[in-house]
């Protein structure tokens, strides 16, 4: 009996030996970068509670159940929610105390979210240019208010679900300090926040926690510098954040830059890897919390549909192969919070694949046909990415292979025969063709007709710029140059002696190339062309020579001339306007008309009477002259006989 007491003793022992080991091998088994991966595929909530005042400032609606129903049947599995605090708390009290009414709204939204088995990111947004950048050091004014409104989020939050995540801060920087020092008081403000809410108990001693590299940025210095700063905090529920909008001049289409170009490719591949070397390589989760392109804040028309579906395709792709999870930036352009829907169909289904599968692309974003002219094969090639063509239709019908088109490798043949069909009496988009593939999106390519742009002469002034009209509206303008008529005389050494060179002068706000930024210079507005007042400001008195360049191929040239504030096309002339006799305001009636007759022909009576008068006046006048001449020639006979 003593032996088998002995041996479960022993036995016991050894289960709780080896239970314990299980669970410290657990503990040391969780990696952190696997829970992050749960924020992948996310989408932003922006210009909501991000504007500092009213949720619909900035035109978007009230955030509702079914816009987050919307968000979830549409596929996407994290939303962040960034959050502006100031104009919400007290701001003038050392307490800062955050607006009971603005906190139970957030609540709600938040709650939406988590209902629907989202996970969701609430930060502070905007508060980093507001008030936060002005932090000089720890302990400060600015250090204080941040650090008393995290401490009052947390308590608040901090029964809720660990599927609500925290973020620090977006876009961290201190205006009034050198690189080094900012990125020394980054790192205390990370220690504060963290501390502050692991305290606060609850839900808060194990919820994933998220702090921003300075600016949001991906420099090989601020990476470095968080991952160190995140190893040194010893708590693997914390992750780095950076944000993304793709290489500066392709974002916002500036320089000329209007391709996804191999350069462009590799910018964005280069950027990806030094995330994944400073973060996910040194074992630190990191999340991507915002990407796109800038120049899709303002609308979609300053960069090439085409061109942002094969960034949008890459740039996913690639973040998925290095473990990045992405969140897209969406200020209500993407998807329509009222209608509930993608505005773009083809972005749409890119943004939510996410990188899974690659699609297939074109060198041709859309086919431009003559007006009235004859039409030749019309060719172009395909970028496959391991994907093999199925099949072409168009709007109305599939084409047939070898008649309506041929493949030569990864070259697509539309034949003259086919194109021959379409509508080319007027400037119209008449088709669109769509080719289907195995696996990834399909490609739409859009058939128009095009003819040479005319461009009329217009006048405007730097306050409210020029409106430029213009002749066939489907043509898309992709960029603009602009270079000053005089060039400038340089000096330059050739074999020691100097030689002097006339050097073009380039105008606009960009001084370092002709092609100016699209939206701030320039932009089009359906059949009109307008060059913006920070255009017109930017130019000297001068004459300039501008050149618009249409995705079509077609180039159209504009010479303009300004003189102080006023700004003109050079050949412009001032339309001639010829007045014209104003219209009484009411018809007259005919009985007015009558009475009017009446009256001139009273008037004419009047005046013919007045006339007879006078002539009967100068016949009395001419009487009594002849009867006084008669009586002095009877007078003088008489005196004579006499």
């Amino acid at each position: 009996m003593k032996k088998l007491i002995r041996g479960l003793i022993i036995i016991t022992i050894i289960l709780g030996i080896i239970g314990t080991s299980n669970i410290v091998q657990a503990k040391s088994k969780y990696d952190s970068r696997k829970e992050v991966q749960n924020l992948q595929n996310g989408w932003n909530l922006g210009h909501s509670f991000d504007t500092g005042d009213s949720e619909i400032a900035m035109n978007n609606p009230l955030v509702t159940e079914e816009q987050i129903t919307a968000i979830k049947n549409a596929g996407f599995k994290c939303i962040r929610i960034p959050i502006t605090w100031e104009g919400h708390f007290d701001a003038y009290h050392k307490s800062y105390k955050i607006n009971k009414a603005f906190l139970k709204r957030l609540d709600d939204v938040i709650s939406m979210c988590l209902k629907q088995d989202l996970y969701v990111c609430i930060n502070m947004q905007n508060d980093s240019w507001r008030w936060f950048c002005r932090m000089k050091k720890k302990n400060d004014t600015y250090y204080k208010m941040f650090t008393k409104l995290w401490t009052q989020i947390a308590k608040h939050y901090k029964g809720y679900s660990n599927h609500l995540v925290f973020e620090a801060i977006d876009k961290p920087y201190f205006e009034k300090l050198g690189t080094k020092a900012q990125q020394q008081l980054l790192n205390e403000v990370n220690k504060a926040f963290v501390k502050i809410v692991r305290k606060s108990g609850g839900k808060n001693k194990n919820r994933l926690l998220g702090v921003a590299t300075l600016n949001s940025s991906v420099t090989k210095t601020g990476c470095k510098a968080i991952s160190s700063n995140i190893k040194a905090m010893k708590d693997k529920r914390v992750f780095a954040t950076v944000h993304y909008y793709g290489p500066w001049k392709f974002s916002v289409n500036a320089a000329g830059a209007t391709t996804f170009t191999a350069t462009v490719e590799k910018q964005v591949k280069n950027t990806v890897d030094m995330v994944y070397s400073n973060f996910y390589k040194e074992k630190i989760p990191v999340v991507c919390t915002e990407y796109g392109l800038l120049g899709y804040d303002s609308s979609y028309n300053g960069l090439i549909h085409g061109e942002v579906l094969k960034y949008i395709d890459y740039l996913t792709y690639y973040a998925r192969k290095k473990k990045l999870p992405m969140i897209v930036w969406d200020n209500g352009n993407i998807f329509n919070r009222k209608e509930l829907k993608f505005n773009d169909v083809e972005l749409g289904a890119l943004i939510i694949n996410n990188g899974k599968v690659r699609s297939a692309s074109a060198d041709a974003n859309a086919i431009y046909l003559r007006k009235k002219e004859n039409c030749n094969d019309y060719s172009f090639s395909l970028k496959l990415n391991g994907n093999q063509l199925q099949m072409i239709a168009d709007e109305t019908k599939t084409l047939i292979e070898n008649k309506d088109y041929e493949c030569k490798g990864n070259q697509v043949i539309l034949k003259s025969s086919y194109l021959k069909k379409m509508n080319r009496k007027k400037c119209a988009k008449v088709n669109t063709i769509v080719l289907s593939f195995d696996q990834g999106q399909a490609l739409q390519i859009p058939i128009y007709v095009t003819e040479q742009p005319v461009l009329a002469s217009s006048k405007g002034t730097e306050e409210n710029g020029i409106t430029i009209p213009m002749t066939c509206s489907t043509e898309k303008l992709i960029k603009m140059s602009a270079v000053y008529e005089k060039k400038k005389t340089v000096i330059k050494k050739v074999k020691k002696k100097k030689v002097k060179t006339q050097v073009t002068r380039y105008a606009g706000p960009l001084t370092y190339t002709p092609y100016q930024e699209y939206g701030y210079s320039f932009y089009q507005n359906k059949d009109k062309i307008v060059l913006t007042s920070d255009f017109l400001t930017s130019l000297k008195d001068e004459k300039i020579h501008l050149v618009f360049y249409f995705e079509s191929g077609n180039v159209a040239t504009y010479d303009i001339i300004k003189e102080k504030e006023k700004v003109q096309e050079v050949n412009y002339v001032e339309p001639v306007v010829t007045k014209k006799p104003q219209p009484s305001s009411k018809a007259k009636s005919s009985e007015a008309m009558s009475k009017e007759v009446r009256k001139n022909k009273s008037e004419i009576k009047h005046n013919m009477i007045l006339s007879k008068g006078e002539l009967v006046v100068i016949l009395s006048i001419g009487f009594l002259l002849l009867m006084g001449v008669l009586y002095y020639l009877y007078h003088e006979k008489n005196q004579t006989k006499e």
